[in-house]
């Protein structure tokens, strides 16, 4: 049995409508160099160019630095309040500085803020130092750890995003690296990534950041960066109106220009894309026949909210349909996966399956029910 339901309401909410129903993907002509951008909730990629090519990463690098500390926190391996030592080596980094004294002992959650807020070249050694031991023992667990997350076209040499030899990524893989702080850390994310300045041995420094805090953009995170090589560059994250991305541009010749693309891309996104919540985590979605059970009827969900991205022009065509085996034989467990969750229509996102699940036990009935049942089945078709 399929079963189709219709996110009429769901678009009519979203204020879209649109009578151009045309399946183009809309396209934006970035200055960027390299360029990535991603819906954070349904991974739908709006917008790639040559978001695979090797470039450097600068500061965007500290997002590692930072995602490494705060696993370790996560573990119950550091606490925030750890002190950490400023070596003559930390003291020493040139270009952006926490301003560090050397010989002097740093509360982690400053230094995190250091290497977020101030990207510090200083506190970023000092946080690798103190983790691992060493800036080059801890490059390698960056690697451990990007290799985990799926970052398969990046290699860090150092924690800071130095400019070094052998020390690249992609926006594809910067963007991977965006889209796991916010999703593994979120608390962390709402308290370190989206604060305008930091002081540290009297020195107010503000967040470079673009965007930081202009309502109607909606930035609210995560790392600029900067090399000769790489030119100016960002990943940043932004939410309006329950919608999600995440931008990575790089290869930008000024910090203006860095700015403007960065609102222009936003800008469209916002203006192009809608991302519909098709399916809420255990929230029934449909109810199935069961066969010779203890109950006549089942509901199912899945077991993580879904979500779906679209062009504008593509909502009135959006279709969800719940595709089940039935009547379901019983005996049920709760969680058992009966069928599956389709969505289609989108010309930005291919066709998703999900698994849905019994939501409650039915046990079987026993050999008179059976042929009740059975019969009133044969003759009425539907359970009693």
């Amino acid at each position: 049995m399929i079963v189709f339901f219709r996110l009429i309401l769901a678009a009519l909410f979203l204020g879209i409508f649109s009578l151009d129903c045309g399946a183009h993907t809309p396209i934006f002509d970035t200055k960027a160099k390299q360029a990535y951008l991603v819906d954070f909730h349904s991974g739908a990629v709006l917008l790639a160019k040559n978001s695979e090519q090797k470039m450097s990463p600068s500061s965007m690098t500290k997002m590692m630095t930072a995602y490494v500390a705060l696993m370790r926190l996560k573990q119950n391996d550091l606490k925030e309040n750890d002190l950490f030592h400023t070596s003559d080596r930390a003291f020493r980094m040139g270009g952006s500085r926490m301003f560090l004294e050397i010989g002097s002992d740093v509360m982690l959650k400053d230094l995190l803020l250091g290497v977020l807020v101030l990207s510090g070249n200083d506190a970023s050694v000092a946080m690798a130092e103190g983790i691992s031991g060493s800036e080059e023992a801890f490059a390698t667990e960056m690697n451990h750890v990007g290799g985990q997350l799926g970052m398969t076209q990046t290699n860090f040499v150092n924690a800071s995003g130095w400019p070094s030899q052998g020390h690249y990524s992609t926006a594809k893989d910067i963007a991977i690296l965006g889209v796991r702080t916010i999703q593994d850390f979120p608390e962390f994310y709402k308290q370190l990534y989206s604060i305008p300045s930091f002081e540290h041995n009297g020195v107010l420094q503000p967040n470079r950041l673009p965007l930081l805090g202009e309502e109607q953009y909606g930035v609210d995170g995560l790392k600029t960066g900067f090399t000769d090589d790489g030119g100016y560059g960002v990943c940043l994250s932004c939410e309006k109106k329950g919608t999600r991305i995440v931008l990575v541009i790089n290869g930008l010749k000024t910090e203006k220009a860095r700015r403007d693309e960065a609102r222009s891309l936003i800008t469209w996104a916002m203006a192009q894309f809608r991302t519909v919540k098709v399916a809420t985590k255990d929230v029934g979605l449909s109810e199935f026949d069961v066969w010779l059970g203890s109950k006549n009827r089942i509901s199912v969900a899945t077991n993580k909210d879904v979500y779906f991205t679209l062009a504008r022009r593509d909502v009135q065509g959006l279709k969800a349909e719940v595709r089940v085996n039935a009547p379901l034989p019983a005996p049920l467990k709760k969680g058992d996966e009966v069928g599956q969750l389709i969505v289609t229509g989108s010309s930005v996102q291919d066709e998703i399956s999900v698994p849905v699940f019994a939501m409650e036990d039915v046990g079987a009935i026993g050999f008179f029910g059976k042929i009740s049942h059975g019969l009133h089945y044969l003759l009425f078709g539907h359970s009693e």
